[in-house]
């Protein structure tokens, strides 16, 4: 019988054919072997197919299989690689990212060290340049529900079966993500970076103007329908402030990420983000419960960032928050 490879790389890919080989270079170089690469490709219209067909007959000692299918969209296309993957974890890599040569091995030996449910590692965001925005790494006593990203993140496909895991909506690494921290009994972690997240200008998620899946208010709204189902099964207090935590984030997140050209649209956009943080999170306004979130493992610019937010909120002025969000994006 064909042998179970400890590991899935599973690149879900559409039209991107000129980041394949970059890509695949990088994950050649890993240290760790004990992986098979899956290509899920949905009907892509330019050379991709080509290219991976390629790499597997220049690389024929190495296990990779590629999946072809007619275009149905990102989430549909992330769930073959769930349907078709054989490995004991999972690896999500987009097709224009690229990892660190130890990356598998540090993710794969904690996995086997610790027998643990997902391993979070370290990231970070940079434009394809050499130039780097921000990087996530979490300290071993992170808070799992803070890290959303399926960058640098391995998960049992056990766990994923067993709970019928599966991309449902956009944001698809959120609602993923977070049903697999709902049900991991061991999150261990990575703390260092080992993974480069490249956002460029064909980055879907920067595509709001065309994609409405993409606005603010609509990622928010999707995020609160899955975290009011993983809310409601949560016990201990723990967890239920560690998610709270996120809330804050992730609702200030989307405040300043509104658009900003029409006024009125922008007043409008907030004030649904309101009602909808206040359907999940009720006593979000109240300082006792903003102090005691406070209190979770974050970075301190987070944390202060969340305050500054909240007290923006407080005194009226909660459309400062994108502008000023437009402002520092516009002098870069």
């Amino acid at each position: 019988m064909e042998r179970e490879p400890f590991l899935t790389i599973g690149i879900a890919s559409y039209n991107y054919g000129k980041y394949l080989k970059k890509a695949f270079e990088q994950i050649k170089k890993q240290k760790f072997k004990d992986f098979e690469l899956l290509y899920c490709d949905d009907g892509s219209t330019d050379d991709s197919v080509v290219i991976i067909e390629n790499i597997m007959k220049e690389n024929p000692n190495m296990n990779i299989r590629l999946i072809k299918e007619e275009n149905e969209g990102l989430l549909a296309n992330r769930n073959r690689i769930l349907e078709h993957a054989k490995g004991k974890y999972l690896l999500i890599c987009d097709a224009d990212d690229y990892m660190s040569d130890d990356c598998l091995e540090k993710l794969c030996t904690k996995a086997k060290k610790e027998d643990a449910d997902c391993v979070i590692g370290g990231f970070c965001e940079t434009d394809g340049e050499g130039n780097t925005y921000k990087t996530h790494v979490p300290p071993q006593d992170a808070n799992p529900w803070i890290y959303i990203w399926h960058h640098a993140q391995i998960y049992k496909m056990e766990l994923v079966r067993a709970h019928g895991i599966a991309f449902e909506k956009i944001p698809d690494d959120v609602c993923f993500i977070q049903r697999i921290h709902r049900y991991a009994k061991k999150i261990s972690f990575v703390s260092e970076n080992l993974y480069c997240w490249v956002r460029h200008a064909d980055s879907t998620s920067r595509d709001i103007d065309t994609n409405s899946d993409w606005h603010p208010n609509n990622l928010w709204k999707s995020i609160v329908a899955c975290m009011l189902k993983i809310q409601d099964e949560l016990t201990g207090e723990d967890n239920l402030w560690q998610l709270r935590y996120f809330l804050y984030k992730w609702y200030y997140f989307n405040v300043t990420d509104e658009p900003v050209k029409d006024r009125k649209a922008l007043h409008r956009n907030i004030k649904t983000l309101q009602t909808d943080m206040k359907k999940i999170c009720p006593d979000y306004r109240k300082l006792s419960v903003l102090r005691h979130t406070l209190k979770e493992t974050d970075t301190i610019f987070a944390k202060t960032a969340i305050l500054v937010c909240w007290i923006i909120e407080g005194v009226g002025c909660i459309t400062l928050l994108p502008m000023l969000r437009s402002a520092q994006q516009g002098m870069r």
